[in-house]
């Protein structure tokens, strides 16, 4: 299945802390990042929320842009 989303997003994706989203190479939006019910309580919680988009971003960057062995 993952060769069917790989058809859809195209790679490398990229993480807007302005919206809280993350959008593929052709600038589609892919996901929108929603964490603030749990974020908003920690100490400076919008930067935890933009570092959590950033860490999918950058796990699915990795996993998926490799060339398969």
């Amino acid at each position: 299945m993952k060769d069917k989303v790989l058809e859809v997003v195209k790679l490398p994706l990229r993480y807007d802390d302005y919206g809280q989203m993350i959008f593929d190479s052709n600038g589609n939006l892919f996901i929108e990042v929603r964490g603030w019910g749990k974020f908003q309580y920690k100490d400076n919680g919008q930067e935890v929320q933009d570092s959590f988009g950033k860490m999918i971003t950058d796990a699915f960057n990795e996993k998926y842009t490799k060339v398969d062995e």
